[in-house]
C-alpha cells in the first residue's frame, strides 16, 4: 500500500495491483478520489450518495469493465444506464446488468438450476433471489481476482 500528497492536501490513491473495490454502503458522494487506481476492473459503490454524474465521469481514464452504483441518487436518473456508458466506454456491465442486452427478451434474469445465474436483469425477481444472484456476481468477481493476482504472482 502507498499514497501520494496531492497538492490540496488531499491524500490520492495509488494501488497499481487493485482490481476489485467495493465500498457499498459507505456513505460515498465522491468518486474522484479513486481516479488513479487505473488497475480497477470493478468498482461497487451500490447504496452511497453518490449524486452527480460529473462524479461517474472521473473515473473515465481508470477503464473500468463492471461499475455498480445502484440505489445512489443518480441511479433514479432515467437514462441513468445510457449516460454511465456514455461516460464510461470501456464498461461491460453497469450494476448486474451486462451492456448490450437490454431489449433482447433477457430482461428478467434469474438462477437457473444448478444455481448458477442466467439472464441479465432483475426485474422479475424476488429480493432473496437478488440477493443470491448479487452474492454469486461478487465471488465471481473475487475469484477473478484471486486468478489475476496467483498468475502475477508467477511472472
Amino acid at each position: 500500500m502507498c499514497a501520494a500528497q496531492a497538492p490540496a492536501g488531499l491524500t490520492t490513491l495509488v494501488f497499481p495491483n487493485l482490481s476489485v473495490l467495493d465500498l457499498s454502503k459507505n456513505k460515498v458522494s465522491k468518486l474522484d478520489h479513486f481516479k488513479n487506481l487505473t488497475g480497477l476492473d470493478d468498482i461497487w459503490f451500490s447504496e452511497n450518495n453518490v449524486s452527480d454524474f460529473a462524479q461517474v465521469e472521473s473515473l473515465k481514464e481508470v477503464g473500468l469493465e463492471t461499475i455498480y452504483l445502484e440505489h445512489n441518487p443518480v441511479a433514479k436518473d432515467s437514462e441513468y444506464r445510457k449516460k454511465v456508458k456514455e461516460l464510461l466506454p470501456t464498461l461491460t456491465q453497469i450494476d448486474a446488468n451486462a451492456i448490450g442486452y437490454e431489449g433482447r427478451g433477457w430482461g428478467g434474469g434469474g438462477l437457473n438450476g444448478v444455481n448458477g445465474v442466467q439472464g441479465f436483469g432483475q426485474g422479475s425477481m424476488t429480493d432473496a433471489q437478488r440477493l443470491l444472484m448479487m452474492q454469486k456476481l461478487q465471488q465471481a468477481t473475487v475469484d477473478r481476482a484471486k486468478v489475476q493476482a496467483a498468475a502475477a504472482a508467477e511472472k
